[in-house]
């Protein structure tokens, strides 16, 4: 039979046979009932299938296996093709279906569907109709039956369940009934077997072949009854309508038209089901027998024809995508032969599987722009230790790059090193072993030795991450650099013990001296002038360092005011070194300020506090009776103050710290103050819009200058 290429499509002789079988397995896996065609091609009886293994039937047919496993994971498995001998003798080709039964969100079973093509002469037995399956409890009330039962007993689903199942059969078989249904027990090895007649709704009279086997229904005792209408012996194609109206997925049967050359040009509608018809909006009786042309029209034809066509010639299922957009729905359709020109398709709408997957991929790309908004390191594991997200700190921290992410977990932690804060090193294998057995780590103070040697302190945390039914699907931990924290913690110490060592020596002078005055209170010849003067300068170094505490404060949290005004800064270099002859020693001081300088915007009292700070610095830590320059020099935008000594001068290493809060050189610059005379100078510059710096070699003494804008 050529094609439209000149190929020819090879046509299925005589020789192939095709039937259809059916089995329902349990969720255990045992088989409560097997159609006679379904028998006959395993080449066992009907009664010696049920209640057998499904696993046990095929043998090393790895495949048929792990699609019934996936049937009882909840997905539905089409036209699977699988060759093996047949037990009759030649080569058979089936095309399995596997489709899952619910209860609400519970798999209650699995109808195996399949087709069998047998090389040679036919076997099967005339089949029977399988009219109504069934879950009846053990006082007769039915509480799930297949869409079947509409249509043999006439009632509707709704009406079924509110009367007693046993109401439908006659009068005298209901005892048959009863014994069937209380015949099923746990364990038995074949199913309860019981042949009784139904009154429809229509007071037509059918008889029924039924198997009982026992089930569960909600934890109550309950039996799963198979039914067959042997009225018209026609078990086959009952069991193929019960599958085929029962399934959400839609099933076709067609047959391809040919053209005089042979070519399909078309195909035929032979039989839809419900499913299809709802959703497609079809009515059967309106479609079955007319071209599919007439039907969906010229284009869908010319779309899905090669892939009916290639089913029908090379005998085997062909699968494909499509979106039918008068619907929004998205399909993925199987084909496969059913002898002769005839071809099934089944339908599966995976519309809500496409739709969870842009929802899927949208939440992913939230959960990407939550972690990566995070300041913490965040890396999202999978169940077997992998990373699934890692944010750009954790990327950073961790110094991962892509390879390194891939590789085995135990193996990615052995070339972590961290430690306890007391250095002993940290157990992260047995810490991951824990969260990965439900346990939960909260605010680890670690050590993190990074690979290029620095030292962080972090808060490590680590926590089960749980699926919406308990299980346990991966884990999330998190690292906060709290390094900054620790040296604030550290600074804190060092600055309460600062600031109580400072103030306790003034204050020990004025109660030394108040203990005197104290003690010679009434000696007429005691000169109380010196104690005097000790107790007022103890209390005005008090004062000061009180002074320097809250101007700290106030400028480390933005809340110092300046009051700014005009200042010429020449004038005011001399008024206050006048005004300062009793602090400082001005015969040591030199000042160079030019009379033409611009003046400049600033706060008189603040600029004082720095001057004050860099002189008693320079008078301090310079040799005796060395000159201390103080000079005014002018830059394209400000202006420079400098103040120079000669003195030892600063080591290189402490000079990018001479600002830093509570600072001490580590030799030649130790004196009495707090240590915050330069790094208040510094916030206090930098109030004005400018900049403090430092120069200095060892021996050759420094020169500390800052500058101020001139706008």
């Amino acid at each position: 039979m050529p094609n439209g290429k000149g190929e020819t499509i090879p046509t299925p002789g005589p020789q192939w046979t095709d039937r259809c079988a059916l089995l329902l397995i349990d969720h255990d896996g045992t088989i409560t009932f097997a159609s006679r065609v379904a028998a006959s091609f395993l080449n066992i009886s009907v009664d010696e299938v049920a209640k057998r293994p499904f696993s046990s039937l095929w043998g090393g047919a790895s495949d048929v296996k792990d699609f019934f496993h996936r049937a009882l994971s909840g997905e539905t498995v089409l036209n699977r093709e699988v060759r093996a001998d047949s037990l009759h003798g030649g080569k058979a080709r089936m095309h399995m279906n596997f489709v899952p039964f619910r209860d609400a969100e519970t798999i209650r079973g699995i109808a195996c569907l399949f087709t069998v093509s047998v090389e040679g002469e036919p076997f099967f037995p005339a089949p029977s109709e399988v009219g109504v399956a069934a879950i009846v409890l053990k006082d007769g009330r039915a509480v799930f039956a297949s869409p079947s039962a509409v249509d043999l007993t006439g009632y509707s689903l709704e009406e079924l369940f509110r009367r007693d199942f046993s109401d439908l059969v006659h009068p005298q078989d209901r005892e048959n009934l009863f014994k069937a249904l209380q015949g099923c027990v746990p364990g038995q090895d074949l199913p309860s077997r019981s042949s009784f007649r139904i009154q429809t709704l229509h007071n037509e009279i059918r008889w029924l072949e039924a198997a009982f086997s026992p089930w569960t229904w909600e934890g109550r005792p309950a039996a799963a009854v198979v039914a067959f209408d042997v009225t018209q012996d026609k078990e086959r194609e009952t069991a193929f309508e019960v599958l085929f109206e029962s399934v959400e997925e839609t099933i076709a049967c067609d047959e391809l038209v040919l053209d005089a050359r042979g070519d399909p040009v078309d195909w035929i509608i032979r039989e839809v089901n419900t499913a299809y018809e709802r959703t497609f909006c079809l009515d059967r009786s309106e479609v079955v027998g007319r071209k599919a042309s007439s039907v969906y029209g010229e284009e869908i034809v010319r779309s899905f024809l090669p892939a009916f066509s290639l089913a029908v010639a090379e005998q085997r299922s062909v699968r494909f995508d499509f979106y039918l957009r008068e619907v929004d729905r998205y399909f993925i359709v199987s084909a496969f032969p059913m002898g002769g020109l005839r071809f099934g398709t089944i339908g599966l709408d995976v519309s809500e599987h496409r739709r969870a997957e842009k929802e899927r991929e949208r939440l992913l790309a939230e959960l990407d722009a939550t972690i990566n908004a995070i300041a913490e390191a965040v890396v999202i594991y999978g169940r077997r230790g992998e990373i699934l997200r890692m944010n750009p700190v954790a990327k950073e921290f961790l110094h991962y790059g892509a390879e390194e992410g891939e590789r085995p977990l135990y193996e990615r932690l052995a070339r972590l090193r961290v430690s306890h804060p007391n250095g002993s090193p940290y157990p992260l294998r047995e810490t991951f072993d824990k969260v990965f057995r439900g346990e939960t780590v909260r605010g680890e103070l670690l050590i993190f030795h990074a690979p290029d040697g620095r030292q962080q302190w972090i808060s490590a945390s680590a926590a089960p991450v749980y699926a919406a039914d308990g299980r346990l699907i991966g884990a999330v931990g998190t690292a906060a650099d709290v390094s900054r924290v620790r040296q604030l913690q550290e600074e804190r110490e060092v600055y309460l013990h600062t600031i109580s060592h400072d103030l306790r020596t003034p204050l020990t002078v004025i109660e030394g001296h108040a203990q005197l005055l104290q003690s010679r209170r009434n000696d007429p010849d005691f000169d109380a002038g010196e104690s005097i003067d000790a107790i007022l300068k103890g209390a005005q170094g008090m004062t000061d360092m009180i002074d320097t505490l809250v101007d700290t404060a106030y400028l480390e949290s933005g809340q110092l005011q300046l009051r700014r005004e005009e200042v010429f800064i020449p004038s005011f270099l001399e008024d206050f070194l006048h005004r300062a002859e009793m602090a400082l020693n001005l015969e040591r001081i030199e000042l160079d300020a030019p009379p033409d300088v611009p003046s400049v915007q600033a706060d008189p009292l603040r600029l004082e506090r720095i001057l004050s700070n860099l002189l008693s610095n320079a008078l301090k830590y310079s040799y005796e009776n060395t000159l201390i320059q103080v000079k005014v020099t002018m830059e394209q935008e400000s202006m420079r103050i400098s103040v120079r000594d000669r003195g030892p001068g600063i080591d290189p290493e402490d000079l990018p710290h001479i600002f830093e809060r509570f600072y001490q050189t580590k030799r030649g610059r130790k004196g009495k103050g707090i240590g915050l005379g330069l790094y208040i100078s510094r916030l206090l510059t930098e109030a004005h819009g400018g900049r403090i710096i430092v120069e200095s070699e060892p021996g050759e003494g420094s020169t500390f200058s800052f500058t101020l804008p001139l706008e």
